[in-house]
This record gives C-alpha cells, structure tokens and sequence, in this order.
C-alpha cells in the first residue's frame, strides 16, 4: 500500500543561498531596461520583489543575501554615482537604507512564516508516522460516520484500503457479529457521536472482512472534539483477538477434561474412605469398653485422617469448577491461624516424630481464608 509523507522542507545551503544570488540578478536584469523609463526614480523597485521571493524560499539568511546584494547590484548599475556607495545625493542614501530595512524586515516575516511551515509539516510527518506505526487497528470518522483515516492494520483486517474506504460510512467497512452467528452486533459509533462517551464493544465479537474471513476483535471508541468541544468525529481502536480466544477455548478444553478426571479421581477416592470409616465404626462398636486409650486414639486418628482426606476431595473439586458460571472456591471465613498449624502438626505427627524434630512457632494471628487451605500450606512448609 502506497504511503504519502509530507516531504521535508529542509534543502541544501548550495540551493537556498544559490536561489538568493539568482534572485538579485534577475532583478537587476528587469531594472536595467527600466532605467530609461523611470530615469533613476525608484531603483530597488524590483529588488523587493527579488528578496520576498528570496526569503519565502529559503527563509532570513537567503532573504538578507539577496538585500545587501541586491543594494550591491543597484548602487553599481541603478542609482547615479561617482564610485561604489558615492552617491550624489543624500536622498539615495535614505533610500538606500529604507531599502535594506524593509527587505529585511520582508526577510524576517517571511523567514517566520517558513518556519512555522516547516514545523507544521514536521508534526504532520510525525502524526501520519505515529498513526501509520500504530500496532493496533485505527479508524476515525467524521460526524456522520464517513471514514477519513485507516491505518495498515485497520485495512488488512477489515480488507479495505483507506482509499477505497473513505468517504464510505463506517457501518459499510466495519460490519460486526456476535461470535458465531449472522446476528449484527451492536455498533457503539451512534451513541459515541450522540453522547461523547468512550464506549467498547461487546464480549465475543467478530469482524466480517470485505473477502469474508471472520476474526474475532475486540474494541474501543472514543470522540474527537474541536476546540470549544464539539464532537466532530469518533475514533475507532480494534484488535485481532484470534489467538487469545484461541487459547481460551484450549482452557476451557482443558478444565473441562481436568474436571471429569477429578470427578473420576474423588468418586474412586471416596469409595475406600467410606469403607475405612464404616469399619472404624465396626471395630469401635465391637471393641466398645475394652479398648485402652493407646487404641482409642490410634482410631481417632484414623477417623480424623479420612474427614481430612473428604475435606480434601471437596476443595479439589470446588478448585476445578472455579470457571463454572456462578461457582467460586468454597468460600473464605476467619481462621484462627493457631489451630489451622495445630492441625497440620496432628497430620505431620508421625513424620515429625520420626524425624525427631521440632516445630515451634510465634503467635499466628486470625486471617481470612479457607481452614483445609490453609493447613495444606503449613504442611507444605
């Protein structure tokens, strides 16, 4: 796609300053055959003219070259004189002066002017740089919609060129759907120009390119104000979302075989636990006072250990629905701290006694959470 920068102003010293030299001699070759005419009255009549063309082009210091050579050429060949700058009359040395005063004031005020054009055109080159660098899709519209600019990225995903698009209402361009499905998205550009609000698009929304292909984006608009704040146009900032929505679905994929594999896992889990506690309620039943306190707390030991290991099974399966509509892990409470380790040291006990170690702690303070979390945590330390 062809590209249009506004070129540089800046030209080489040999050009500027030879484009003054050429000026003051082609005035002075439009005076000469003047001087029968006008008979030496007015003689820098054609050096103004020399030093605004002088100074438009090449701005102050070219505009000064062509006025002191310009009073250069006159006084040798124009004005009456007896030798270089003998004039015979005062009246040419005013004119001389009031020469060389007003051509370079003319060399100053046209040397800002170029300036200010310069610098004018180097924010342009800059704008249109910036726009055309931008890695996001950009489109602005005037306020009735019609497309004024698109950058590379908006043309190669809506299969447009900025030629061909402008002029041509947006909802033509930038035609949008819900994410599978023929059904028209809604298009925010009405209420931006109506309200002047920032708006985006909806969740899952494709955009239908000029060849066909769809491709998933995602969106913001925002108004464009004139100075006293009137909103003349909107612009439209949209990317191809295509491999994030990619990988999402890959999630979703995955979380669904992660939630049938822990649904599997617990159900074959909790069989044998359920087991295990039916018999501990046997032996305890046909043990009933005839078992010593060593016995006693070997089964409830046991007992605890399968609560613990239930309680396990249900967080594992709060933790895989968490992307479930509406569903979050089992919900956070206070948690005394203290008891929260002191259960995690009943769970470690015999590694702890076979290790023959130690655990000490500092006062713990009472925290949000959730109580089988938090002693995974400290039996992970």
């Amino acid at each position: 796609m062809e590209r249009r920068l506004v070129e540089s102003d800046t030209k080489s010293l040999t050009t500027i300053y030879g484009v003054a030299v050429l000026c003051a001699v082609g005035a002075l070759l439009l005076r000469l055959p003047l001087n029968t005419v006008l008979e030496g009255r007015v003689p820098y009549i054609t050096f103004f003219l020399a030093t605004a063309i002088s100074a438009t082009y090449g701005g102050l210091g070219p505009g000064l070259a062509t006025t002191f050579l310009g009073a250069l050429l006159s006084a040798l060949y124009v004005v009456p004189s007896t030798g270089l700058l003998a004039f015979s009359d005062v009246g040419d040395y005013l004119g001389l002066g009031l020469f060389v005063a007003i051509s370079s004031l003319i060399s100053y005020l046209a040397g800002k002017r170029l300036d200010a054009t310069r610098h004018e055109n180097a924010l342009r080159i800059l704008f249109q740089q910036t726009f055309i660098s931008i890695g996001d899709a950009v489109i602005t519209t005037d306020d009735e919609k019609g497309i004024r600019l698109m950058n590379p990225v908006a043309e190669q995903l809506t299969g447009w060129t900025q030629a061909e698009a402008k002029g041509h209402s947006i909802d033509e361009v930038f035609r949008i759907f819900k994410e599978g499905s023929d059904v028209p998205a809604d298009f925010p550009i009405d209420r931006i120009l109506e309200t002047g609000n920032v708006l985006g698009l909806a969740n899952h929304t494709e955009l239908l390119s000029k060849h066909g292909n769809r491709i998933p984006i995602d969106d913001s608009g925002a108004p464009i104000r004139a100075a006293n704040g009137k909103v003349v146009g909107a612009v439209l900032v949209f990317r191809d979302i295509s491999e994030r929505r990619r990988n999402e679905r890959e999630l979703e994929a995955l979380t669904e075989e992660l939630k049938q594999f822990t649904y599997a896992a617990t159900h074959d889990i909790r069989e044998p636990l359920r087991t295990i506690s039916i018999f501990v309620q046997l032996i305890e039943a046909g043990l009933k006072g005839k078992v010593d306190e060593q016995i006693a707390s070997h089964i409830d030991r046991v007992r605890d250990g399968t609560q613990k290991l239930n309680h396990l099974v249900d967080s594992l399966l709060h933790f895989t629905s968490i992307r479930d509509a509406g569903n979050e892990i089992a919900p956070a409470s206070m948690i005394d701290a203290e008891g929260a380790l002191a259960e995690a040291k009943r769970g470690l006990e015999g590694a702890i006694n076979d290790s023959h170690g130690v655990v000490t702690n500092d006062p713990l303070p009472t925290v949000r959470g959730n109580f089988i979390h938090i002693c995974q945590i400290f039996q992970n330390l």
